[in-house]
């Protein structure tokens, strides 16, 4: 019985997975131009070619993880695939959390359909959109449900693990920083006020680990143009 209720709430997540694990042989040799791009600079990682690999316009959270696949000699394409398969499931997963918890004016049956409404969705840019948007939307939902969690306000580690995911969705998409930077700004402020003029331990913890991960992305980007320019001069 208790088998039968996991099932039943997790039946939109196995369809998923059923469907991207039926249709991938028809999508297995879909590619994009920006996917060649994140699959050349994961060979550069696996090369130990850190200074071809280090790049200012590409995000590198996709090529980090396609390189332990590249190491195994597995094709790089099925690798991008079955990374962005994998996100798809977690992406999918943490929107379920966040639509079963945070819109508690629906009644199951409409959380339901929204829940399947939006399966094709996920599906398509796991199969057919050969880009980090899959890694993105994850850690923008996973930043979402952490806020929701009423522990992240209090708890140290929770807030640990909210400037971890912070600065991952920026290593995934540089842009997410636009984002949730002026979104952390404005939670924090509204954070503060309920605390009547004082910020909490949570907050600032995560504002120093966000802070800094973001900060030494921004130095490795600026490293990397003095190096171009100086390049540049010497031609």
């Amino acid at each position: 019985m208790r088998i039968k209720i996991i099932v039943l709430n997790n039946l939109a997540l196995i369809a998923y997975l059923v469907i991207c694990i039926v249709l991938l042989p028809v999508y297995q040799y879909d590619i994009a131009p920006d996917a060649i791009s994140y699959i050349s600079i994961a060979n550069d990682y696996a090369e130990g070619d850190f200074s071809n690999a280090l790049n200012a316009y590409w995000s590198p959270l996709i090529s980090w993880l396609l390189v332990p696949f590249i190491l195994f000699k597995v094709s790089t394409v099925l690798a991008f695939k079955m990374v962005l398969i994998l996100f798809g499931f977690l992406s999918y997963r943490e929107f379920i959390q966040i639509i079963r918890n945070a819109i508690l004016t629906f009644d199951s049956f409409i959380r339901s359909i929204i829940e399947w409404a939006v399966l094709p969705l996920f599906c398509f840019f796991a199969l057919c959109n050969l880009t980090p948007d899959l890694l993105s939307i994850y850690f923008i939902l996973r930043y979402f449900n952490l806020l929701l969690n009423k522990q992240a306000h209090e708890n140290r580690w929770q807030a640990v693990k909210l400037g971890l995911v912070c600065a991952l969705a920026c290593f995934a998409k540089s842009y997410n920083l636009v984002f949730i930077l002026p979104h952390f700004i404005i939670y924090s402020f509204i954070q503060f006020r309920k605390k009547e003029g004082r910020l909490s331990n949570s907050a600032i913890t995560l504002g120093v680990i966000f802070n800094f991960f973001n900060c030494m992305d921004e130095y490795v980007k600026y490293k990397i143009w003095e190096t171009h320019l100086q390049h540049q001069r010497s031609i």
